[in-house]
């Protein structure tokens, strides 16, 4: 991976896809289908480019991305930054305290 220059995942179906995950942790920009679980966060964050999984589409993005180093730059900062923000064990374990917090909260109002 930390020879690639863009990371493409165009599944016809994805519950999550921890490989973009892991692409965007090591600075790449990514192209994933709309059918990947994660594209909004993707598409909302900059960090890669939504496609539909038609091959005319996925071929467009990928000659946006090669067209423009500073793109591919800009994606894969803006993909680590995601990373970083949402997944990393920090974020998620905090994400997960709160939600457990939440859920004895819950169970003693009861």
């Amino acid at each position: 991976m930390r020879e690639a220059d863009i990371f493409v995942l165009t599944s016809h179906h994805e519950n999550f896809g921890i490989a973009v995950v892991e692409a965007m942790a090591n600075g790449l920009p990514v192209i994933v289908s709309n059918c990947v679980n994660i594209s909004k966060e993707i598409e909302s964050s900059q960090a890669g480019l939504v496609t539909s999984v038609e091959p005319h589409h996925i071929a467009t993005a990928l000659d946006k991305l090669l067209e423009s180093d500073q793109l591919r730059k800009e994606m894969g900062r803006c993909g680590r930054e995601l990373v970083t923000t949402h997944y990393s064990w920090e974020s998620v374990v905090k994400s997960l305290t709160a939600a457990y917090e939440n859920i004895i909260k819950l169970n003693r109002q009861m």
